[in-house]
């Protein structure tokens, strides 16, 4: 159940998954396997028929019956889950993995109530509509958001949107930076050729 690494906010209190959007057989097989565990709680998981197998529930505004909270600020509304819960979802963004992170934390007793870092990511959450953020400047001062404040977020958004790095690897990399702001290594350099360059 538990991964260790360093210390001891570098372990994972629950089992993290993704589901799979498509109807075809791997898709369906896929999903399977993730269900077949005892416990399944979704975070705004979408698809009614997958919803419907979450047995402990899915997060979204709709479940907790607030429209204005997204996942991350509602799940720390919530009771914890059990132990030997597999949580899922189906879209890697800041707001998904950032809740299953909140959770984790909780779980560990970390209080992180009021974190600048979550009314941020619920703030981008809610202006952007989760459309990915980038580094550059110019690209929005919406409301009370600045560009430089969404350049905080920028690094962790790309990260956790990266196809290649397992959910598990991107939930304890978002619980380091809600705690005390590291980045995964060499990661902001990335981002910033990357933007460099296009």
């Amino acid at each position: 159940m538990f991964q260790y690494l360093n210390d001891w906010y570098e372990c994972l209190e629950y089992k993290y998954a993704v589901l799979d959007m498509g109807f075809d057989e791997k898709a369906e097989k896929h999903n399977d396997e993730i269900f077949r565990a005892e416990n399944v709680l979704g975070i705004d998981v979408g698809r009614v028929d997958l919803v419907e197998r979450c047995n402990l529930g899915n997060v979204d505004s709709q479940y907790i019956g607030q429209q204005d909270l997204v996942a991350i600020e509602a799940i720390m509304s919530l009771d914890l889950p059990p132990d030997n819960a597999v949580i899922v979802t189906a879209i890697c963004d800041l707001n998904l993995i950032g809740a299953m992170a909140v959770m984790d934390l909780m779980a560990q007793d970390c209080n992180i109530v009021g974190s600048d870092k979550i009314v941020l990511i619920a703030q981008a959450d809610k202006f952007t509509k989760g459309k990915a953020m980038r580094i550059k400047q110019n690209l929005c001062s919406v409301e009370n958001i600045s560009a430089s404040e969404m350049k905080k977020l920028a690094v962790m958004s790309e990260y956790v949107r990266k196809f290649s790095i397992p959910i598990e690897t991107k939930v304890l990399a978002m619980k380091n930076w809600l705690l005390n702001g590291s980045e995964p290594n060499g990661y902001r350099k990335k981002i910033e050729k990357a933007v460099l360059d296009s």
